[in-house]
């Protein structure tokens, strides 16, 4: 069984996503490879609005124990350099958009940049 609840071998366990239409979602599906979190991700359709992703796990439990949206619609959350949350305390990811791209927290302290913080992962 899987961590959805299906009766489901974890190692073929797929998600499809829909996306917001811009393009910090296949980005971030980039970052979330590129951070370990997923094994693949893949952009579906000629409208291009939703990304299969196939989740990454580690003896029988998924990589991503939740994903949280930081900034809303209407409450924009911006962060310095200085200021970039720690997900518990940098064991987990928080994805930035930045004046240099989308970049997780790592990235941007390393460039010295800081930006809008969209999600946190772990």
């Amino acid at each position: 069984m899987n961590s959805l609840g299906f009766n489901k071998d974890p190692s073929s366990t797929t998600v499809v996503v829909a996306m917001s239409g811009g393009v910090d979602s296949s980005v971030t599906a980039g970052l979330l490879k590129k951070e370990g979190y997923i094994d693949n991700f893949e952009i579906l359709g000629d409208t291009k609005k939703d990304i299969s992703i196939t989740l990454k796990y580690y003896k029988g439990s998924p990589l991503i124990n939740k994903i949280e949206k930081i900034t809303k619609q209407g409450c924009r959350v911006y962060s310095s350099v200085d200021e970039i949350p720690k997900t518990i305390g940098g064991l987990g990811t928080t994805i930035l958009s930045t004046s240099k791209g989308v970049m997780s927290d790592s990235d941007a302290r390393e460039k010295k940049v800081g930006g809008e913080v969209l999600i946190s992962v772990f």
